[in-house]
């Protein structure tokens, strides 16, 4: 349902002058996404693409495009009366992505889900497909066979585009089976090489440099004075890989939920630590302002307070590193799923 809203909404940008198909093509290949976006940055959308309702792209690319719509076209959202369909799906999506699910959210979710198939039928009877009729089966699919996230298709997806993508440029068909395997392996053997550079099982330090105490910043050194002394050898990295997740700074976590709202509370990464075998990360706490229904973000603010943080128990509430954007001189980080404490 995600292609369909994007295209719906650009098709009526379109139909009430507010953007031309060159704007749109323009702002879709031009706009600067974040580090963690760009690995799924769409395709541009072009004429074609807006003609015949389809968004190109594979479906990470496009969950993207449709995530981060309110931000790239935040000057033209206010005019367009098909929002309200893509704010419901968004809810819906933010429970059905939640981990864990809550029960007393179900019944909720229920009705958002037919609300939105109701607000289909009504402004865009003719794109009704199936797959917005299975939007409302979504509860009852929750209630019988638990998380939807756990039977997610986009891992498999991401999977067979590897391997299909591996057959194509082998060209030798005699024995695809034992080519996909090995090429596989292979990737596998060379992701692993840097072993020796791991603090531990699921710590890789990828680029680092040595660093004296003295050239590390006050604030820095007062949170460190109880762990490290001045004799210690200490590492500045540039990137390290937790869980195959890659951190460096810049890079913005959840810290914790605050308050029973559950109001997620970031932090960015300021910089990150070795020192004797152990690693330490630095980051500044950000300050939740409120969530912005429209860019579908929760606005936040720089205090300039570093913590010490454990990444171990920020991954435990959301295991995603994210990126900011500016929005008319604020901050935004754009999150689809529904935290809360497991």
């Amino acid at each position: 349902a995600c292609p369909l809203i994007t295209s719906a909404l650009l098709k009526e940008a379109v139909q009430q002058r507010l953007l031309t198909y060159t704007d749109i093509e323009q702002r879709t290949s031009n706009f600067v996404y974040g580090f963690y976006d760009s690995s799924n940055k769409p395709p541009p959308i072009k004429k074609q693409h807006l003609t015949t309702s389809y968004i190109a792209g594979t479906a990470s690319q496009k969950l993207c495009l449709f995530q981060l719509f309110p931000v790239i076209f935040h000057d033209i959202i206010d005019h367009l009366t098909l929002m309200i369909l893509y704010t419901v799906l968004c809810e819906i999506i933010s429970y059905v992505y939640s981990n864990p699910i809550r029960k007393s959210w179900i019944s909720y979710m229920n009705e958002l889900c037919k609300r939105f198939h109701a607000l289909m039928v009504e402004h865009l009877p003719d794109l009704v497909t199936p797959k917005v009729h299975f939007i409302t089966e979504y509860p009852r699919s929750i209630e019988k066979t638990g998380l939807p996230i756990l039977n997610s298709c986009l891992r498999f997806e991401a999977k067979h585009l590897y391997f299909k993508q591996i057959a194509s440029r082998a060209f030798n068909f005699k024995n695809p089976l034992l080519i996909l395997a090995k090429r596989y392996q292979l990737r596998s053997c060379l992701l692993n090489k840097t072993k020796s550079l791991s603090l531990s099982a699921v710590t890789t330090i990828r680029s680092s440099k040595l660093i004296e105490w003295s050239r590390l910043s006050h604030s820095v050194q007062h949170l460190l004075m109880k762990d490290v002394n001045k004799i210690n050898t200490i590492y500045e990295c540039s990137s390290i890989d937790y869980h195959h997740i890659n951190i460096r700074p810049g890079s913005i976590v959840v810290h914790h939920l605050a308050h029973a709202e559950e109001i997620p509370v970031f932090c960015q990464i300021y910089c990150i630590l070795k020192v004797e075998d152990k690693c330490m990360i630095i980051a500044e706490i950000l300050d939740t302002i409120s969530f912005n229904d429209k860019l579908w973000s929760y606005q936040i603010e720089f205090t300039g307070t570093l913590i010490k943080i454990d990444i171990e128990h920020c991954f435990s509430i959301f295991p995603h590193c994210l990126d900011s954007y500016v929005v008319e001189q604020s901050h935004y980080i754009n999150i689809l799923t529904r935290l809360t404490k497991k």
